[in-house]
């Protein structure tokens, strides 16, 4: 039953009003999406962990699963980081023709800001509730 919960949680509680937001913002729901964030937050972090546990598998141990919580949200300050050195970067740069440049650095802003968002959705509506239903 704790698995119900947590798919109706991810349904009513983010996926939906993702879709309402970009929908509302006149934008498409894929503009959440960005692999190199991903990657970032949530592979970076998984490797970390695997290489303080010593194995791929552990997911296993609670100790270890919490410690990859916590380094995914960690992760995304560094890609967040990581982004804004990009803007910051690319704002020395001379703008393309026909390119806005306001919109390029609000686009390259928000890139930046994603890496902190898959971290703190990956922690606390992957991880947290991973944690709660292996303890019931």
């Amino acid at each position: 039953m704790c698995y119900v919960f947590y798919g109706l949680a991810l349904l009513i509680g983010l996926l939906y009003p993702t879709s309402l937001a970009a929908s509302g913002a006149g934008l498409s729901s894929a503009a959440l999406w960005d692999l190199v964030s991903l990657l970032i937050t949530v592979g970076g972090s998984f490797f970390l962990v695997a290489t303080a546990s010593g194995t791929l598998s552990f997911y296993k141990d609670d100790k270890f699963l919490e410690m990859w919580g916590d380094l995914s949200l960690k992760m995304g300050y560094i890609g967040a980081v990581l982004g804004a050195i990009f803007v910051f970067g690319g704002m020395a740069l001379p703008p393309e023709a026909g390119v806005d440049p306001y919109a390029k650095l609000g686009g390259s802003i928000a890139v930046a800001l994603i890496a902190v968002l898959y971290g703190l959705i990956f922690k606390y509506m992957v991880i947290a509730p991973w944690l709660g239903c292996r303890k019931k």
